[in-house]
């Protein structure tokens, strides 16, 4: 991707301050967005943008001035295979974390999948360069499976239950194993599924609940229902409530530099999401810790310390990076 030297100057947006870096991580994000969707172009995969993304396509032609996130979303039979393909589509330096992770390290215990750059796969002044001028070497975007939701309250009721158990019980792990309660806990799923786990390890007894939960989610076809979610968004707010029919047709939008693909009737899905007056911003809180980078730039900064370098990060990558 082509940026102009100007996109990496700081600005205001809506009485926002958005610093160089912030500029570059946006860049970076935007430059792992292009990984994963060639390969969905290439296959013939139907992706869709969501949440604050979609929010930030509509309103801001871009990122929301005070988020750095990208979320993307796919039905259910694209997402699917979008999944599989993953693992020997990705160059070099990419890879497939969460549930679906093909190597442990890349293993996390969330419902969703990430597409991440492998930070043992890349030399720093590398991913500079490629990653327009970003130095924290571990970005991610999470896609999410939108899957079909049935008529029939009481079947979806069943299915919320099952699915909440098993995320909850993976989020407490940590507290039920040391309160000798992890056992039952599982043992309890496992009757309520009629399935069998292996008990071979703590990680793949995690990732063998959170795909169990993944499978759970994906029970109904297209023409079995009338409504389209992400079901552990959808049992948070207790309601399913985005018809399918808003996602039969995908356009493309200005996203800062380049275009996004969102619903056609975008309109409907924000409408119900972030209220009837979406196009007035407010400055919430994010779901994740921003900048999503201050872990890596702390130990980077702490780094630089005990080499003697007493100089910012920005005149290091300047200085350092920028020429190699």
């Amino acid at each position: 991707m082509i940026f102009p030297d100007s996109y990496f100057h700081a600005e205001y947006r809506m009485d926002f301050y958005i610093p160089e870096m912030m500029k570059h991580a946006w860049a970076a994000k935007l430059e792992l967005l292009s990984v994963i969707t060639s390969i969905c172009k290439r296959h013939h995969i139907e992706y869709f943008a969501c949440g604050g993304t979609l929010l930030g396509a509509i309103r801001h032609q871009g990122f929301i001035p005070w988020d750095d996130d990208i979320d993307i979303a796919l039905k259910r039979p694209d997402y699917n295979r979008l999944i599989r393909l993953l693992p020997t589509e990705l160059p070099h330096g990419f890879a497939l974390g969460g549930m679906y992770a093909d190597r442990p390290r890349n293993f996390m215990p969330s419902e969703q999948t990430v597409v991440i750059t492998d930070a043992l796969q890349w030399d720093l002044a590398e991913f500079y360069q490629y990653f327009h001028g970003f130095p924290y070497r571990q970005i991610g975007i999470d896609l999410f499976p939108f899957d079909y939701i049935p008529e029939d309250s009481q079947l979806v009721h069943i299915q919320s239950v099952l699915i909440q158990n098993i995320i909850v019980l993976v989020r407490d792990w940590n507290s039920l194993k040391a309160a000798s309660l992890l056992e039952d806990k599982i043992s309890e799923i496992e009757q309520l599924c009629n399935v069998s786990l292996t008990r071979d390890n703590d990680l793949s007894l995690q990732k063998q609940l959170l795909r169990l939960s993944d499978s759970l989610c994906s029970l109904y076809s297209e023409n079995e229902c009338s409504l389209l979610d992400n079901y552990p968004a959808m049992i948070a707010r207790n309601t399913s409530i985005l018809k399918k029919e808003w996602y039969h047709h995908i356009i493309e939008v200005p996203f800062e530099n380049t275009t996004i693909a969102v619903p056609e009737n975008y309109h409907e899905v924000l409408s119900v999401c972030f209220g009837s007056d979406y196009m007035t911003p407010r400055q919430i809180s994010s779901t994740h810790h921003y900048p999503f980078y201050a872990s890596q730039e702390k130990a980077f900064q702490e780094c630089l310390l005990e080499k003697g370098y007493t100089g910012t990060i920005d005149d290091y990558c300047k200085k350092y990076l920028a020429s190699k």
